[in-house]
């Protein structure tokens, strides 16, 4: 965007004398200005600020991108069933080929959204895509236990998990308002790297 500001702003006698042009403009102008607010909001040392910020696609887009520099993964976001924004950040995905499939037969992602009760969380989960009952297999204690021991090594504070859904589980997670942006984009890539080494 900044590019096309620079280049029209560059032909000020043009703009001048075209209304559609000057318009188009003013509004990327406008956007810029609301995009770079949005940034900043969202990886302010404020929780309040964070609130703001991510309660827009974009803040949560910037935000997870912030958090997840230098990490390996697929980033991708959309809106949840009562209409709040989200963001995952999937890493670890089983296919056919793979000869883990029966241990880890999904996919494993982080989340970040939010609950009424909480606030905004960054959340470790995973996806089964068979339908069984995740909370029989044995590889989500293990994946537990890896989250928790990981999450004593940081600056993080973990937070209570919930485990509502049959295909969906939370394996650990950390909220926004006791972890602040600074200290998530210093701990997280570690974490996010040694987790994948350990599993």
């Amino acid at each position: 965007m900044n590019e096309i500001i620079n280049l029209l702003g560059k032909f000020e006698d043009e703009l001048a004398k075209n209304t559609l042009l000057s318009d188009y403009y003013d509004w990327l102008l406008n956007r810029n200005a609301s995009f770079v607010k949005i940034e900043r909001l969202s990886i302010s040392e404020s929780y309040e600020d964070n609130e703001i910020a991510l309660e827009k696609a974009e803040g949560q887009w910037y935000f997870a991108k912030t958090v997840f520099r230098g990490t390996q993964g697929f980033l991708y976001h959309g809106t949840n069933a009562g209409g709040n924004h989200f963001v995952q950040y999937k890493f670890f995905e089983l296919d056919e080929t793979n000869d883990n499939k029966d241990s880890y037969p999904g996919i494993v992602f982080w989340r970040l959204d939010k609950r009424e009760s909480e606030g905004y969380y960054l959340a470790l989960k995973i996806y089964y895509t068979d339908g069984s009952d995740n909370k029989k297999r044995p590889n989500v204690l293990k994946c537990k236990s890896l989250f928790s021991n990981l999450a004593k090594e940081t600056d993080l504070k973990s937070a209570d998990i919930s485990n509502k859904g049959r295909k969906e589980i939370e394996i650990g997670k950390f909220l926004i308002r006791d972890n602040n942006p600074t200290k998530l984009s210093k701990e997280i890539p570690h974490f996010h790297n040694q987790f994948i080494e350990l599993l």
